[in-house]
């Protein structure tokens, strides 16, 4: 509904002074955001004004204001080219309706346009199921590249979410079969609708599964990847309202908050290749902490000169 008028505050004082309301209420009072540039701006501004800093959504303030304009325009490349189109009036309330929620609840963009991107390609994304972001799928075609393929190749994502690391890996490897598990039934659901959305479906599977649990024991891997849940439970809620957003099971554990990578470390070797490649990220805050775990075994691999926290052991790491 729009606001009455006389409802909308009015601030004597400097602008800095205006909540996120304040900018919002203005806005749809004002008939003059009538372009996407104006549109991105104000995005912009109520976000960060809202304290959010967009790392668990699409990764900043203007990346997420970028998704709320160009999304409902239909324009699906956003390139500042596309800054001067047109805004009709209707389009304007989704835009604005859009945004409240996304900084009321706070609620993160992929959640709201039902998609998130991936490794450059788009997934489809629901509440209750983690939003696809990793150190790794930045890294993916670095660590591809170093894999072993047998004249089978075979990967295995476990605890696939989305499937958003799996399906890249099916998708820059036509050869490749690829397995997804995932101890969430409305995660295998989404990673199988995403299979469908990028036609892999003759490669691919998604399956309920509590790490190997459910995987066929004779099945050798020439890749195993993992972006597992690792942040310890005693950091709920000194994070940011973002990450509340999204399912706990699949951020927090309980501990030290290894205890997923413990598992996979120990249990990968026998479901892989001779030389084959087990993939975790384990966080950077985590990175010391595996890193005695592993006893100099393993290769850390960086992004932008920086640690990335995530590490490859081969098979014969694993077993030494």
């Amino acid at each position: 509904m729009t606001p009455d008028p006389g409802d909308v505050p009015v601030h004597d004082g400097s602008p800095h002074e205006l909540s996120w309301k304040d900018l919002l209420a203005a806005a749809r009072e004002d008939a003059t955001f009538c372009r996407a540039r104006d549109l991105v701006r104000l995005c912009e501004s109520v976000i960060a004004r809202a304290g959010l800093t967009g790392f668990n959504s699409m990764g900043s303030p203007r990346k997420d204001a970028e998704a709320l304009v160009f999304e409902t325009l239909a324009i699906r490349d956003h390139n500042e080219r596309y800054l001067d189109a047109a805004v009709s009036s209707l389009e304007r309330v989704q835009i604005l309706g859009l945004l409240e929620r996304r900084v009321d609840g706070p609620t993160p963009v992929p959640y709201l346009l039902g998609e998130s991107f991936f490794a450059g390609r788009r997934f489809t994304v629901r509440p209750g199921v983690f939003i696809p972001r990793s150190a790794l799928g930045k890294l993916l075609d670095q660590v591809l590249a170093e894999v072993v393929w047998s004249a089978q190749p075979r990967a295995l994502e476990l605890g696939c979410g989305t499937g958003a690391l799996g399906i890249s890996i099916a998708v820059r490897v036509p050869a490749a079969n690829v397995d997804l598990v995932d101890i969430d039934p409305l995660a295998v659901q989404v990673a199988t609708a995403n299979i469908r959305r990028h036609r892999v479906g003759e490669r691919m599977q998604a399956a309920v599964s509590d790490m190997y649990d459910g995987v066929d024991r004779a099945a050798r891997y020439d890749v195993i990847v993992a972006n597992l849940p690792y942040v310890p439970e005693a950091q709920i809620g000194r994070t940011n309202t973002e990450i509340d957003a999204e399912p706990q099971t699949a951020i927090y554990r309980p501990g030290d908050g290894l205890d997923l990578v413990r598992r996979a470390l120990a249990g990968s070797a026998p479901h892989l290749a001779d030389r084959g490649l087990l993939v975790l990220e384990v966080g950077t805050s985590n990175q010391p902490a595996v890193a005695e775990l592993l006893a100099g075994r393993g290769r850390w691999w960086q992004s932008g000169g920086a640690a990335a926290g995530v590490v490859s052991l081969t098979r014969a790491d694993l077993e030494a």
